[in-house]
């Protein structure tokens, strides 16, 4: 049942007296005095039964944040109210402010409703003192613990690369290409900070390192500000990994900023392709080992990057069985607009017949760049300058545009891009609509078939 009675007053209803302490170690009825008692006497002790009863009534009783309040059991029986005083003995002091269970509902006895008000004010006041209190020594004991701790033992750059790249390795998902380029970021690390300790290294540490690439000499010329952001980049890629490994403690290259795009580019050479004679020597150059004219040859029918023809392998040369055109299959890339299939020309491909692959067998990534700027360099009779392999990937571009002039096609920028691996722009829906998913192969081999040297 449902109760609503409210008892007013601090003390028992009047008349009630109080003959003799209650027995505490007694539970059953005959141990309860019959007689009425007066709870205003110093000699009710409130601590342990909490019980008592007036005009046949029992009554709970409980100190809360020095507070003495009363509750109307409803229940003349000495069973059901222990019954109840077990339930109300389980109760923090807060949850007796608002008790109601499905069969009574419990009220507490204050003279006045403002008195309640109060009570329940400096309640919740001494709770949130007691939780800022806590706080203040939680936070207390961390910063003991923070500056009391052990120190890390040193940890420079060098410890640092055998580490990260020993741990590139062993994941198995890096190529050697990569770990050329890591391996180049920190011996420019090691230089220049020596066996310094990272954890002691600071903000402007690195900032200062960034303003020591900017004149370094490579290759004759001062380093580039696109090469500058790529070590930086791999800088804070580092220190991530050594946080993450519990070897140092803050990432001080995070906060330090790249080149914009606006400065990378105003420093990008103006692009120059090879001639047409000088495309002609390079497709005429003859090696003792076949491998340089087929590498040379895909570079300018496909488009192909000089890592991607390094790793092509007999199983990625492939004839589709629908419409019988052979294609170079690059299942997988950094970018996912990399992983695609690129149309053999048809005066490629029985070069590619004469070839083993992979092309230059043993070499690793490093090595097979030397060589194959050697040779390029070499069929131009030995000059150099800002041409280099990559070039070979502009003038195939250019070569598709150019030879694609006397029939215009409004896909032919995308169908490019998607040739080349490079994400394709938002041209318009209908583009994304018609080629959801990408061109066909008979689209791209148009395209490259019309390309003539």
């Amino acid at each position: 049942m449902t109760v609503n009675h409210l008892v007013t007053g601090s003390n028992p209803v009047s008349g009630a007296t109080l003959q003799k302490p209650l027995n505490y170690g007694l539970s059953k009825e005959k141990s309860i005095p019959k007689a009425n008692c007066d709870t205003s006497k110093k000699i009710y002790d409130t601590k342990f039964l909490r019980l008592y009863r007036v005009n046949e009534i029992y009554y709970y009783r409980r100190r809360i944040k020095q507070k003495l309040v009363r509750i109307s059991l409803r229940t003349k029986n000495l069973k059901e109210a222990l019954k109840r005083k077990k339930v109300l003995d389980l109760l923090k002091g807060e949850e007796l402010f608002n008790l109601e269970t499905k069969d009574f509902k419990l009220a507490l006895e204050y003279e006045t409703a403002e008195e309640l008000r109060i009570i329940l004010e400096n309640t919740m006041r001494q709770q949130i003192e007691q939780e800022v209190q806590h706080y203040k020594e939680v936070k207390e004991h961390v910063q003991h613990q923070a500056t009391s701790q052990i120190k890390l033992p040193k940890f420079p750059f060098a410890e640092l690369k055998e580490k990260y790249i020993a741990q590139a390795v062993y994941d198995g998902n890096v190529k050697q290409s990569s770990i050329a380029d890591y391996t180049g970021t920190f011996n420019r690390l090691i230089d220049y900070f020596n066996d310094r300790d990272i954890n002691e290294l600071t903000v402007q540490d690195i900032e200062a390192f960034k303003l020591h690439l900017s004149t370094l000499i490579f290759r004759g010329k001062n380093l580039s500000k696109k090469t500058i952001n790529k070590h930086l980049i791999y800088t804070k890629q580092f220190l991530k990994f050594a946080i993450g490994r519990d070897f140092i403690t803050k990432n001080v290259a995070e906060p330090v900023k790249l080149y914009n795009k606006k400065q990378t580019k105003a420093q990008e050479p103006k692009k120059v392709l090879y001639t047409k004679q000088e495309i002609k020597d390079i497709l005429k150059y003859s090696h003792e080992d076949i491998d340089y004219k087929v590498l040379y040859h895909i570079a300018l029918y496909t488009g192909m990057r000089q890592s991607e023809i390094r790793q092509i392998n007999l199983e990625d040369i492939i004839k589709d069985p629908e419409t019988g055109i052979y294609y170079i299959d690059i299942p997988e890339s950094k970018s996912e607009a990399g992983a695609r299939q690129i149309p053999i020309h048809s005066k490629l491909l029985p070069i590619i017949e004469q070839a083993s692959f992979p092309l230059f067998n043993g070499l690793d990534m490093n090595a097979f760049g030397k060589k194959a700027r050697y040779h390029l360099y070499k069929a131009l009779g030995g000059q150099k300058g800002i041409k280099n392999f990559h070039t070979l990937r502009a003038n195939f571009v250019d070569a598709i545009a150019e030879n694609n002039k006397m029939n215009p096609n409004q896909f032919t920028p995308l169908i490019i891009q998607e040739i080349c691996g490079h994400v394709k722009g938002e041209q318009n829906a209908l583009t994304y609509d018609r080629y959801k998913g990408g061109f066909s192969l008979s689209d791209k081999k148009e395209l490259i078939e019309n390309i003539s040297y």
